[in-house]
């Protein structure tokens, strides 16, 4: 959506949208969930975010409802919870959210991922290596739909 619609439309979607539904299937880190708390949180509204595990933003928006878009009872079952969130904890997640998305720097961000590669070396070290003989390559495929509730 990001390349394909100017940020006043973005901006004018979030703003009527209750739910934000990330559905990517393949780890990356894009500014959609970003911009729709920041967009929420001006307008003074709170909102929620359903993003897939795979979503490189889920560490970043730590009080997003996770799921895995492959499973889909566990995805139905996601969006169902964000539907019928109680007011009080889309409040306490809509924070949570917000103070990560004004807080997380491109330093904070750099500093994780170096941390991150640092644990995944020394993991790497103790590992035993076995012989691949066949490789499986998924489709890239992102969904975003937002919702209105």
């Amino acid at each position: 959506m990001p390349h394909s619609v100017s940020l006043n439309r973005r901006v004018a979607l979030y703003a009527v949208t209750d739910l934000l539904v990330c559905s990517q299937v393949r780890a990356s880190t894009h500014r959609v969930p970003l911009e729709y708390v920041v967009t929420r949180t001006k307008d003074g509204s709170p909102s929620t975010v359903l993003m897939s595990e795979f979503a490189g933003s889920h560490r970043i928006l730590t009080g997003a409802e996770r799921t895995n878009p492959w499973h889909t009872k566990h995805f139905a079952a996601a969006l169902a919870r964000c539907i019928d969130m109680a007011p009080a904890e889309r409040r306490a997640r809509h924070q949570l959210n917000t103070e990560r998305a004004e807080n997380f720097t491109t330093t904070v961000w750099a500093a994780q991922v170096a941390t991150a590669l640092k644990r995944a070396h020394k993991r790497v070290e103790k590992m035993t290596y076995v012989e691949l003989h066949a490789i499986v390559y998924l489709p890239l495929h992102f969904t975003r739909i937002l919702l209105t509730v």
